[in-house]
């Protein structure tokens, strides 16, 4: 039986589900669904995005943006609208309503990321930060390469 070489992914992996985890626990007093709030504050953080780069963005595929995007539009929280260029597209856009949770939503993220830098020299934090970007750039690019 071969042996793992690496237990980078097997860190990085329970990292993100142990922050999933939270963050779903402590927006479910919104109404927010397993997951959600990645799609949200992406929207916030760009309004007008389209479905296709927000789907590209979350690195998810284009149905379970549509569904999250529409239980969120739904709920209030954000709105789409078609785009003014290509009329088969869709942009969304933070609705009132998602705007007024945002700053809680950020908050908690932020305190989120301070928990796990907690310990770390300001070196080691701008190392991480480095790295986990290549990662995820190269990720990402498998991913893309995988979808194609």
């Amino acid at each position: 039986m071969e042996a793992l070489e690496c237990d980078l992914l097997r860190y990085i992996g329970t990292l993100s589900r142990c922050i999933h985890s939270i963050m779903d626990e402590k927006f479910k007093a919104y109404g927010f669904q397993r997951g959600q709030f990645v799609f949200f504050t992406r929207i916030c953080e760009t309004p007008g995005l389209t479905l296709t780069d927000l789907t590209q963005q979350c690195a998810v595929d284009k149905a379970t943006t549509t569904k999250a995007v529409d239980k969120l539009a739904a709920a209030g929280y954000v709105e789409k609208r078609r785009d003014s260029r290509d009329g088969r597209a869709w942009n969304v856009y933070p609705a009132e309503k998602g705007l007024a949770i945002y700053d809680a939503f950020i908050a908690e993220e932020n305190r989120q990321a301070a928990a796990c830098l907690a310990g770390l020299s300001d070196e080691d934090k701008a190392a991480a930060l480095r790295l986990a970007a290549v990662m995820s750039r190269n990720a990402a690019d498998e991913w893309n390469r995988m979808k194609r």
